[in-house]
């Protein structure tokens, strides 16, 4: 039990990270469709690819913790999505 406390923080850690490959990916596309950045198909379909397989770690993220720490998937999905990203490092 003492384990499975110890290591919460450093998978709720790796689980919203992969979660923000979302955000970051909703952000390009904000950036995009305003002018302020531009990319070429190719990157697009390579930011697609990357974006599924992001999700994919995501959903098996939450899986674990949902397992691990008795929350439902529902529940962790409200608490990611809750999350404000800060983009303005990019800026």
């Amino acid at each position: 039990m003492a384990e499975r406390a110890e290591h919460a923080a450093s998978l709720w850690e790796d689980l919203c990270s992969e979660y923000d490959a979302e955000n970051l990916c909703l952000e390009l596309e904000r950036r995009h469709h305003r002018g302020e950045l531009h990319f070429s198909d190719e990157f697009w379909a390579l930011e697609a690819a990357w974006r599924r397989d992001e999700l994919n770690h995501y959903v098996g993220f939450r899986r674990l913790y949902a397992l691990m720490y008795a929350l439902t998937e529902a529940e962790i999905d409200q608490r990611v999505a809750s999350r404000v990203p800060d983009f303005t490092p990019f800026d």
